[in-house]
């Protein structure tokens, strides 16, 4: 998305003021959204639906599905099972999910994800 603007940051989350009504879709946010630019990003897509793009990865030893980003430095847990993802462990995906805070774990999770594989 583009706007020109100002940013009002002493808001918490920040805020965009558009000089005017004019915004552009550069690209679709399923193009944009990485898990690393949301994980270090969490407070601006905390609660929401988003598309981000990633690799499926199954914790070994355990059944924690994670959506990680290609050098594995970033990962999201997922609220499915290992049955749910198939044979798509280790594949570059799209995932349509709400970013969650689990209290419990003090972790975000995408829930209710909808995953697809990525050319």
């Amino acid at each position: 998305m583009e706007a020109t603007g100002e940013l009002k940051s002493s808001e918490s989350p920040p805020l965009l003021f558009a000089d005017s009504d004019d915004i552009i879709l550069s690209r679709d946010s399923e193009a944009v959204l990485t898990v690393t630019v949301v994980t270090e990003n969490w407070l601006l897509f905390k609660n929401d639906r988003i598309c981000l793009c990633g690799v499926l990865i199954v914790e070994p030893g355990s059944e924690d599905v994670r959506l990680t980003d290609s050098s594995r430095e970033h990962s999201i847990s997922m609220d499915v099972s290992v049955e749910q993802i198939g044979g798509m462990a280790g594949r570059y995906v799209s995932v349509d999910a709400t970013l969650i805070l689990d209290p419990g774990r003090m972790e975000f999770e995408l829930e209710d994800c909808g995953i697809r594989l990525r050319g």
